[in-house]
């Protein structure tokens, strides 16, 4: 699998009221896999996060090797014992008919746009807030 540049920004689509929840709370709450849409969504990660460690393991050797089989194998192993896992999602499209489709409603339709060098430098900290901007469709 070939690298990827990380794109700028990230869009997280939804409606009005959920964006004025983000505005206010400075968060983006994720969700628990269990209740998500397409439960399979969570299982195909899985796969993809696996063959990327599969991948690499084959091009590596010593130490980084190894941890590239273990990351795989805990990952095949223990996938089915996920029971408190949240996700939140994003786009790399800013404009995408099916996003709109999929989570705006008659209360309107929103993508906010989070600059992804900040949000990955913040993820793990509570309340942070991460620089956006809004997109009405």
């Amino acid at each position: 699998m070939a690298n990827r540049i990380i794109p700028e920004t990230l869009f997280h689509y939804t409606n009005s009221i959920g964006a004025r929840g983000i505005l206010q709370s400075g968060s983006i709450r994720a969700t628990n896999i269990e209740y998500l849409n397409d439960r399979t969504e969570f299982k195909h990660g899985v796969e993809i996060a696996c063959r990327i460690a599969d991948e690499r393991a084959k091009t590596r050797d010593g130490r980084e090797q190894e941890f590239y089989v273990v990351v795989a194998s805990t990952t095949r192993n223990t996938a089915h014992h996920f029971d408190h896992i949240f996700v939140a999602s994003f786009s790399e499209l800013e404009d995408s008919l099916e996003m709109w489709r999929g989570y705006g409603d008659h209360k309107g339709r929103l993508a906010i746009g989070l600059i992804t060098g900040y949000l990955s430098s913040t993820i793990l900290r509570v309340n942070d807030f991460c620089p956006m901007s809004m997109r009405k469709k």
